[in-house]
């Protein structure tokens, strides 16, 4: 888990999950193996690099109120078949990995409607 926080240099560890506050871009591509899941908020550069790298194995949770993100989500949720979640909803995990679509993801054409 990547914070994006470059302020001060944090690193933990809970299970099998990493927490780092920021990586460097050359670290960040490692991290963009083809086999991750990642799980992200779709902001406009994290959006670039996905595309750029082809990233299959994605789940967007916006920002509550960023219809940027919103929207940005929906779109590509379309185009690449990735998952949009709201961040209030419990995480699916299990069901992700199986490549299920559930019914607590966001309808990417009521997004549209807004």
């Amino acid at each position: 888990m990547v914070g994006g926080v470059t302020e001060s240099a944090i690193a933990t560890k809970s299970g099998n999950v990493q927490y780092l506050s920021a990586i460097k871009d050359e670290e960040f591509v490692r991290f963009l193996h083809p086999d991750t899941l990642l799980i992200c908020r779709p902001g406009y550069s994290t959006l670039m690099d996905l595309v750029l790298l082809g990233h299959q194995k994605v789940v967007f949770i916006p920002t509550p109120g960023q219809t940027e993100q919103e929207y940005l989500g929906a779109l590509l949720v379309e185009k690449f078949n990735y998952f949009l979640l709201n961040q209030e909803e419990k995480f699916p995990i299990t069901e992700i990995r199986k490549g299920k679509k559930i019914n607590i993801f966001v309808d990417p054409l009521k997004l549209k409607e807004k």
